[in-house]
């Protein structure tokens, strides 16, 4: 059974700053955060934020090539929010896993638990979702709320 698509972000908060990450699948199938990396103020407008959100949802990469280290991957996020090292960046950062569901025509948020060096963990009982026909301003509250659902 071919496994279907799922256009994803990976939404991050750390020092007042929102880092909104697209993600790609590699040719090896997996499912993975990558460029482009956008980088909004936690107070821009909810419209900024829910027009960023598509742009990166639309910034989706199929068959990306497979890194040599899955790690390089983590790099342009390390060093957008100028920090050392993975577990410099996990500290005191929130992570929410979204994506459009093309079956379903919405979008899922996932909040995580910040498990410190062990990074995050999905917190699956508070998943929720809004129509993929939500406005920018919508999706923009929608973001911030899972970020407030973040442990």
């Amino acid at each position: 059974m071919e496994q279907s698509i799922v256009k994803g972000v990976f939404i991050y908060h750390k020092n007042d700053k929102l880092y909104i990450q697209t993600t790609a699948r590699l040719v090896s199938g997996l499912n993975v955060g990558y460029e482009p990396i956008f980088v909004l103020s936690m107070d821009c407008s909810l419209q900024t934020i829910g027009q960023t959100y598509r742009q990166a949802i639309e910034e989706f990469v199929l068959e990306a090539p497979n890194p040599n280290k899955l790690s390089d991957l983590l790099k342009p996020l390390i060093k957008l929010a100028k920090q050392r090292s993975w577990i410099g960046f996990v500290s005191h950062s929130k992570l929410v896993s979204s994506w459009l569901s093309i079956d379903k025509l919405e979008y899922v948020f996932l909040p995580t638990k910040n498990k410190l060096n062990k990074g995050y963990g999905h917190l699956n009982t508070i998943k929720f979702s809004i129509p993929s026909t939500s406005t920018d301003e919508e999706i923009g509250q929608a973001v911030l709320k899972a970020l407030e659902l973040c442990e």
